[in-house]
């Protein structure tokens, strides 16, 4: 890897030009772009958007960029870490984001954007294809996760396309996906805590029995499962069976509304 965060830069024109088309920013969008690379986006997105907010933490990558930019251009770069700013640079809202996500830490890159979605309009970012095919999972499918629930409560999630390996300089080992995230309301009401301890603890061991699953949380054990809704008693209910609805339903059963 050229840089030692690992980066891998998009090299293919064609792909580029692609993910700006999805994108189809407007002069009217401020942006924020979670990492440079080497301008592949940034360029064309400072010359599109009304504002771009770019936060990279690598100081060579934002010297580089810095150089190739026309100071006229409506651009602030933020060098830092985006899981220390948490987007606290950025003023206007809502914002959309555009990027190249570092795969090693999407998930809470992801985590960020959920705590931050009331400001964020959408986002256009790449991820790896493998993750892509998690946030975009169906029940009874082998990509189907918790984090899959997490995300699909929050976000409507779509994937895009996919953007081979060799596409980037130095070529990754797995292929890419751009996926595109839209906030939504939340579809009903939970303590959010205690609704995802519930997936997890669902998800926990991905061949045991749901019921026995929850038998074995420090939280769900407490709760009488033996009166629960028929589905959970079936021999072959696990986590991997249930939509957003079905966790939703064991939820209200083991405490009640007011």
């Amino acid at each position: 890897m050229p840089h030692k965060w690992g980066q891998v830069l998009l090299r293919d024109g064609n792909m580029i030009a692609k993910i700006l088309r999805t994108a189809d920013v407007s002069a009217t969008d401020h942006v924020v772009e979670i990492g440079c690379g080497d301008g592949s986006l940034s360029l064309p997105l400072a010359e599109t958007a009304a504002h771009l907010d770019i936060i990279e933490i690598d100081p060579d990558m934002v010297a580089r960029l810095t150089a190739r930019l026309d100071p006229k251009l409506p651009v602030s770069i933020h060098q830092g870490d985006i899981l220390e700013r948490q987007f606290h640079d950025v003023s206007a809202t809502p914002f959309r984001i555009i990027a190249n996500l570092p795969y090693y830490i999407t998930t809470k890159i992801i985590k960020a954007m959920i705590e931050n979605r009331h400001r964020i309009s959408d986002a256009i970012v790449m991820v790896q294809d493998e993750f892509a095919q998690k946030l975009t999972a169906v029940p009874r499918t082998k990509h189907y996760v918790s984090l899959t629930l997490y995300t699909s409560f929050y976000f409507d999630v779509k994937r895009c396309f996919k953007v081979p390996k060799q596409c980037f300089q130095p070529i990754p080992k797995v292929d890419s996906a751009i996926i595109r995230l839209m906030p939504r309301l939340a579809p009903f009401s939970v303590d959010e805590d205690q609704f995802f301890t519930l997936i997890r603890a669902g998800f926990a061991t991905r061949r045991k029995r749901l019921v026995n699953c929850l038998m074995h949380d420090s939280f769900w054990a407490q709760f009488d499962w033996n009166n629960a809704p028929m589905f959970l008693k079936s021999p072959n209910c696990r986590a991997e069976e249930l939509d957003l609805n079905g966790f939703y339903e064991l939820y209200r059963y083991a405490i009640p509304s007011d």
